[in-house]
């Protein structure tokens, strides 16, 4: 128990997953300034809280879940560097889980400041570490696309995206997803595979292959959107880029079905 949060640690030996719900509306917002004024307020209590107990690194998550939430990336980006030192030389299975969190608040905040050389370095180091897992990796993967496509790097756009598009789909039709990503994910990267995110980085892709003029993986990646919404709502995001899919290169009657 914290001075702002609560989690429950598990007893020493084997675990099951609970599919029971436990309601909880502290974090139900009415607007995105009440959700900003809610971040803001747990961060002095998190500092206080890193301060008194330096060594777990909860609420080091915990922390920089507020910094992304308050897009304070300068305060992200420094605290990130700083846990990263402290753990560098370690390799065990927990902090390897929540490095996550450091490496990829890092990237976050390098690309929040418009840095975007900084992600493609950080990113490029990060990358190397084997003690990463594929959750880890997947989030590595998501962020320096961003960059990538805002330095108009398109290969390395498709090349990267492919490599996150492979965990997804190697991800996704697992019955117990949930519960994977919840035990190798860390607290801010379990959501990797939300369909605003999957949405977003199959959006760059589409632009990318058109700019690349690669066209081959184009139906790959309306097959990946079509089982998302029921609506036809994901396909917002890329309408524009399947008009220059169509008009740009030869007719091809699978960008019309």
């Amino acid at each position: 128990i914290g001075l702002i949060h609560e989690y429950l640690t598990p007893l020493i030996g084997d675990c099951a997953m609970i599919h029971s719900y436990e309601h909880h509306y502290g974090y139900v917002y009415k607007d995105m300034r009440e959700h900003m004024a809610k971040a803001r307020r747990n961060i002095k209590p998190l500092i206080r809280m890193i301060k008194e107990d330096p060594t777990n690194l909860h609420w080091c998550s915990q922390l920089v879940q507020e910094y992304m939430a308050c897009r304070l990336d300068s305060n992200l980006y420094s605290f990130c560097g700083q846990v990263l030192e402290k753990i560098d030389k370690i390799d065990d299975p927990e902090i390897n889980r929540v490095r996550a969190d450091f490496y990829c608040g890092r990237l976050v905040a390098s690309n929040g400041l418009y840095d975007y050389d900084g992600t493609i370095k950080d990113f490029n180091i990060f990358r190397k570490d084997r003690r990463n897992n594929e959750i880890c990796m997947a989030n590595l993967y998501f962020l320096v696309v961003i960059a990538y496509f805002q330095q108009k790097d398109f290969s390395h756009v498709i090349n990267y995206g492919h490599k996150y598009l492979d965990i997804y789909e190697k991800w996704k039709d697992y019955d117990d997803l949930s519960e994977r990503l919840n035990s190798v994910g860390s607290l801010t990267t379990k959501y990797i595979f939300g369909k605003k995110k999957i949405i977003t980085l199959v959006g760059l892709v589409i632009s990318a292959g058109i700019e690349e003029k690669e066209t081959d993986d184009l139906f790959r990646y309306f097959d990946i959107l079509s089982d998302l919404y029921s609506d036809g709502s994901q396909y917002e995001f890329t309408w524009g880029e399947t008009i220059n899919a169509i008009s740009e290169f030869e007719y091809d009657d699978r960008f019309v079905r």
